[in-house]
């Protein structure tokens, strides 16, 4: 399907970097172990870092040929977030144009529907990784920070995004203290709190408002420090 061929938009492992075994080597933002070695084959061997550029920019130009019709917008959104976050320039240039012109959400009719539930989770498990119930080799890793927030920016956008308690609480709090959080992604996180609590329901805050306010006081604390 559509997720086992794109695999190749993320990140697998480069020639340049990655360890001698790539089984054992610990997966890319996005992959699981698993859709690693689903994606470098039977041979394991990782791709240089210029075949692994064409390789993406090869199927974002499929992507681009093909209809809504044939691959719908939604199925795409994730990859074209993927691919415009990439090191390589032309394939974010590439992606990031994709993603302007193919997953329109802010117009009267948007060919990505931010508040399809679906969507708001899928976003959500980008950001933080796959479900703790998922057997670690297929648990994807979360995303990469440039990625984390241009997720936050989308989940800012949507009203069911705001009441996905608990996965609302996980996302800000580890944009607040999450290992490697930069000031950008402390930032995004204190936007997503702002947005949560202006647009959840009632029902929802009473879950969520004890825990974002211990720790907006804790991020207080630390600031005092």
């Amino acid at each position: 399907g559509i997720a086992n061929v794109a695999g190749v938009v993320t990140e697998p492992p480069s020639a340049e970097t990655a360890p001698r075994e790539a089984r054992s080597a610990p997966p890319p933002p996005g992959m699981s172990p698993a859709s690693v070695v689903r994606v470098l084959g039977p041979s394991a061997k990782p791709p240089a870092t210029r075949e692994l550029a064409a390789k993406k920019l090869a199927l974002l130009h499929f992507f681009r040929r093909a209809s809504d019709a044939t691959v719908p917008p939604p199925e795409l959104l994730m990859h074209y977030l993927v691919a415009s976050c990439d090191a390589d320039h032309e394939v974010s240039k590439l992606g990031d144009d994709l993603l302007r012109r193919r997953c329109v959400w802010d117009t009267n009719r948007p060919s990505v529907n931010l508040e399809d539930p679906k969507i708001a989770g899928a976003l959500y498990r980008a950001f933080l990784g796959g479900d703790p119930s998922v057997p670690e080799t297929s648990r994807a890793a979360p995303a990469s920070p440039a990625m984390k927030l241009k997720l936050v920016n989308l989940l800012c956008r949507s009203v069911t995004a705001a009441n996905c308690f608990p996965l609302t609480v996980q996302t800000i709090f580890t944009c607040l203290y999450g290992e490697g959080t930069t000031t950008r992604l402390k930032a995004a996180g204190m936007e997503l709190a702002v947005w949560v609590l202006r647009h959840a329901t009632d029902a929802q805050l009473k879950q969520a408002s004890p825990l974002l306010l211990s720790g907006m006081l804790k991020l207080l604390d630390n600031g005092a420090a």
